[in-house]
């Protein structure tokens, strides 16, 4: 299994799912809230080959740690992952949202002067706005964007910009949510957890027990089981090669 999403320093058993993500799963992107918790999610879980630890800078937390963002942009040359970043543009941020576009916006900008980096983008409610600043830089490398949730008109955008889009089992109890994935193609499907947030039914989501989310897409793409499996592992390893990174996963 492979899981482009998922806060695993913030498990509250972090290093017994540290563990067991790396021994069940072929990749993990552990995506990280302020450059403070990447530099020390990193150092803890270095020791985990199938577990990569991004560089993140939260944007419903963006003022809180909105002092730590020259560190972000020291650090970037030193990850090649980048998240979660992005805008959230729900009623509860709306207050700080000009300070998150501000702040995203220096990000894009410098991830586009080194390009190469894959970053994990959340869009909630700016949707529009993540669109907008991404089609003005075209060399930041790969953009993943977390748990879509706007419409497809922007979907589109992000689709014919080169956006990879990481789905999560909640997203098949939603019919809008059904319905975009419906638009995505195939070669730029990936998927997550967003654990210890994602739950599948009543339960937290595992980030090595996905076999019914994996039916689902494989029931919307119209292809058998194995062949989905397969397809998810070739678009993450497209993923690795389109940036110049010594991963293939098997």
């Amino acid at each position: 299994m492979i899981d482009m999403h998922i806060h695993l320093d913030l498990y509250k058993n972090a290093m017994q799912m540290a563990e067991l993500v790396n021994k069940n799963n072929k990749f993990s992107l552990c995506v990280t809230t302020s450059p403070r918790a990447w530099g020390a999610t990193r150092k803890v879980f270095e020791r985990y080959k199938n577990i990569k630890v991004a560089l993140g800078l939260h944007p419903q937390i963006i003022i809180q740690k909105q002092n730590e963002l020259e560190l972000f942009i020291d650090n970037i040359r030193n990850s090649v992952f980048i998240g979660e970043i992005g805008i959230d543009g729900g009623k509860e941020y709306l207050s700080t949202k000009s300070k998150q576009i501000e702040i995203f916006e220096r990000i894009i900008f410098e991830c586009n002067k080194i390009g190469k980096r894959v970053l994990s983008i959340h869009s909630k409610h700016a949707e529009k706005e993540i669109a907008d600043i991404l089609l003005q830089n075209e060399n930041i490398g790969s953009a993943i964007m977390h748990w879509y949730t706007g419409n497809t008109k922007v979907l589109n955008k992000l689709v014919d910009y080169g956006c990879y889009f990481s789905i999560n089992p909640m997203m098949m109890y939603s019919a809008k949510a059904r319905k975009n994935i419906s638009f995505i193609p195939l070669r730029q499907i990936l998927i997550e957890t967003d654990g210890p947030f994602g739950s599948y039914k009543t339960t937290l989501s595992m980030p090595w027990n996905q076999q019914e989310f994996i039916g689902f897409l494989a029931n919307t793409y119209k292809l058998s089981f194995v062949d989905m499996q397969m397809q998810l592992i070739k678009n993450l390893n497209e993923l690795f090669f389109k940036n110049d990174m010594n991963f293939c996963l098997e």
